[in-house]
Parts: C-alpha cells; sequence; structure tokens
C-alpha cells in the first residue's frame, strides 16, 4: 500500500518563500499518513533548478533514502545557492513497515539578493 506523500513542505517555516537569506535553508514537512501509530522512519529529498528537471533528474541535490526520523529542520545540502537562485523541492518518506509514501507535491524557495 503506497501512503499520500508528505504535506504542507515549508522553507524556512513559510511556504514557497521568495527572497529568503539562508543559503542553506531549513526544510519541513507533515505526513499525510492518518494509519494510528504511523511514524516516519526514513526520507529522500531531490531539488532542481526547474519544475521539469526535478521530475525527470534532480540537479541541484538528491539525498537518497536517509533513516530519520526528524521532518523538520532539515538543512538544505546541495549545490551552493546564489542570488535569486529558485530551486523547487520534494520529499518522500517511508514508514515503520518500510513502506515508501508517494513523492509530495513539489514546492519552491527563492534565495535574495546576497551580499559578495
Amino acid at each position: 500500500m503506497i501512503t499520500p506523500g508528505p504535506r504542507n513542505l515549508k522553507c524556512e517555516y513559510f511556504f514557497n518563500p521568495l527572497g529568503i537569506d539562508p543559503t542553506t535553508p531549513r526544510l519541513s514537512w507533515q505526513l499525510s499518513d492518518t494509519r494510528r501509530g504511523a511514524r516516519q522512519t526514513a526520507y529522500e529529498i531531490a531539488a532542481a533548478s526547474t519544475l521539469d528537471i526535478l521530475q525527470s533528474k534532480p540537479d541541484l541535490w538528491h539525498t537518497r533514502r536517509i533513516t530519520s526520523s526528524l521532518c523538520l529542520d532539515i538543512p538544505y545540502s546541495g549545490k551552493k545557492l546564489n542570488s535569486r537562485k529558485s530551486v523547487w523541492w520534494r520529499v518522500r518518506t517511508w514508514d515503520q513497515d518500510r513502506q515508501v509514501s508517494d513523492w509530495s507535491e513539489p514546492a519552491c524557495f527563492e534565495i535574495g539578493l546576497l551580499r559578495t
């Protein structure tokens, strides 16, 4: 059984923020699995320059499967981000039965103008 993908993806505690300062922003999400006792045991994040690239082969960051129950304040650890860089990202999770969820709906964020 495939569960729905995570929801409420946030970057720096905002939905799809524009002009953020951190170049290693914190990402978070909520599980969509409503089964009693459902919990996350692993996650996978993919990030890309465009929505099309995200759907095919992420060019900025792809964690593969990471064993962790954390879904809050996960630092972006992909390619270096510069001023005005847009990032599209999505996540999927594994539950206590080692079942993988669908991918979340894509979310995005944009880096603001940085001092050099």
